[in-house]
């Protein structure tokens, strides 16, 4: 995030009349860091601060290819690889920017682009095949639609996604302001367009990738999944508009403009930021609670809905009920046949001694041969529940599960509390 604010700063000084650069690069650039989700994005120790960087490397990068910078494209094309292997939504402005290297008649860099593409997706999709696995990873089968739906062949289950998600994107004032940026884009592109044809180049890969984010893209999960977009889209507008609105004297207008832009970007991030301490607590007091239970106290193999931390240094095989680290659970709920039934099948083959879910999540899909032993209460910020019930699965482990949940109790942290059931299972 430190790089791409550097970056950021040094695309916004080069677009700064002369002389006055030097103390309106902190001015401007510091509040953009809110607008990247910058202070809050890092603390979630996940990938989408590296792509937020690969997304803006490729726009300027197909900036200076446009005006013949030598190294830039064999450099794009390396940023185009692996922007498209940090997160598969990068695949929309890694393909378009393919086509912009062509564009710009750059053929053997977006040669090697492409190759790189094909090369390590290919190998990436044999290895999954070689596990029994399909291409695409359950985590992105489960939370886009629109991918599940093509894997299974279904259109009508595409078109009906990309029609929502364009709804939905259209209703959140991102969703609108990216609309608004890539119609600028492209009426810039035709009205400059035979005074600078290279414009298109990084114009138009900045409308695609936009376009594509409205149609399938998701916003929010704690101001993660929008922000590589946003920072795309900053990156074109200042490289497209600021020759011609920032002038020497600094007109007041463009300025105003981008401010309330920037401000009404900013203000979902506003909250993730207040958020962030709490949350990071939240998850202390029950995910990694959790990860201990599973590790310290009841070392069996377990069932979990919530995967991360739980399987995290844990030797123990640990059955994923959401779907996201279980291809078996993801076809059964893509067939809408994840019951109790088919979870007590799915359990016993594992040889399942105990689960830990939310209830809200699963409703009349706990199978009745289970014992609720005990509830976990917390705080409720970043997860989707406060409270995490814990079931024996195996008879013959409910009485050492017992005594484990009662040491358990003994070392959990201030604002996490155990509760056992009154009428615990026989």
């Amino acid at each position: 995030m430190a790089l791409t604010v550097w970056l950021l700063a040094g695309i916004i000084g080069a677009a700064m009349p002369k002389g006055r650069s030097g103390w309106l690069i902190p001015l401007v650039t510091l509040p953009l860091v809110l607008v990247l989700n910058g202070y809050a994005l890092p603390m979630t120790g996940m990938e989408h601060t590296l792509h937020i960087l690969t997304s803006m490397l490729i726009v300027l990068g197909l900036y200076r290819s446009a005006k013949d910078d030598l190294g830039a494209p064999l450099f794009t094309a390396g940023v185009i690889v692996l922007n498209a292997h940090i997160r598969f939504e990068g695949l929309a402005l890694s393909i378009a920017a393919i086509m912009a290297l062509l564009w710009l008649k750059k053929r053997a860099a977006a040669a090697l682009a492409a190759g790189g593409l094909v090369i390590a997706l290919g190998a990436f999709a044999l290895t999954m095949h070689s596990f029994g696995l399909p291409v695409l990873p359950s985590s992105v089968l489960i939370k886009s639609t629109a991918a599940s739906g093509a894997f299974d062949g279904s259109a009508q289950a595409v078109i009906r996604t990309v029609a929502n998600n364009l709804q939905s994107s259209l209703n959140t004032k991102t969703g609108a302001l990216f609309a608004l940026c890539a119609v600028l884009f492209a009426a810039e592109t035709v009205s400059r367009h035979r005074a600078d044809p290279k414009i298109a180049a990084y114009t138009l890969t900045a409308t695609a990738a936009l376009l594509a984010h409205i149609a399938v893209g998701k916003y929010g999960w704690f101001g993660r999944y929008e922000a590589y977009a946003i920072a795309m889209a900053f990156t074109t507008a200042i490289l497209i508009f600021s020759p011609r609105l920032l002038t020497p004297h600094l007109q007041a207008t463009p300025l105003l403009l981008g401010g309330t832009v920037c401000v009404l970007l900013a203000l979902p991030f506003a909250n993730v930021i207040f958020k962030t301490p709490a949350a990071s607590r939240n998850i202390y007091q029950q995910q990694y609670q959790m990860h201990r239970f599973a590790t310290q106290f009841f070392s069996q193999r377990g069932a979990v809905n919530d995967l991360g931390w739980v399987s995290f240094q844990n030797d123990q095989y640990v059955l994923d009920l959401y779907g996201l680290g279980s291809e078996a659970v993801r076809t059964l709920k893509a067939t809408k046949r994840l019951n109790a039934k088919t979870i007590e099948a799915l359990t016993k083959e594992k040889n399942i001694a105990y689960a830990m879910l939310y209830e809200i999540w699963f409703s009349e899909k706990i199978p009745p041969t289970w014992c609720r032993m005990a509830v976990l209460h917390t705080s409720k910020v970043s997860t989707a529940d406060g409270n995490v019930s814990f079931y024996s699965i195996t008879s013959s482990q409910r009485s050492s599960m017992r005594e484990a949940l009662t040491r358990f109790a003994s070392a959990l942290p201030a604002g996490a509390t155990r509760t056992m059931d009154d009428n615990p299972c026989s």
